[in-house]
């Protein structure tokens, strides 16, 4: 099952008091989220929109237990440090620590 995770920055002057919005989709469930967040930065929107769908997937066991799922996303750098590829800033490393 492929699951898909990003963020989008919203515009400055945007009505909602928030940098980005988070997001994820399971496609194979017809599943889309979007809420707002105010991320530090990009990759702060990231790691929230990552947390959120594994968070999504660990509470909903009755769709995921039976089959394999990959995660994507279009953030490089989030990618290498989950997977170790790349040392993640400090202030990210407790975020980190929850995608295990």
């Amino acid at each position: 099952m492929e699951c898909y995770f990003g963020s989008y920055k919203l515009p400055v002057d945007s009505e909602i008091d928030q940098s980005a919005v988070v997001l994820f989709s399971i496609p194979e469930l017809g599943i889309k989220f979007k809420a707002p967040f105010d991320g530090v930065d990009d990759d702060h929107s990231d790691y929230a929109s990552l947390l959120a769908l594994l968070e999504f997937i660990d509470g909903n066991q009755k769709y995921f237990s039976n089959n394999t799922y990959q995660i994507y996303g279009n953030n490089v750098k989030i990618i290498n440090q989950v997977n170790q590829r790349e040392v993640s800033p400090m202030k990210f490393s407790n975020l980190l620590g929850k995608t295990a």
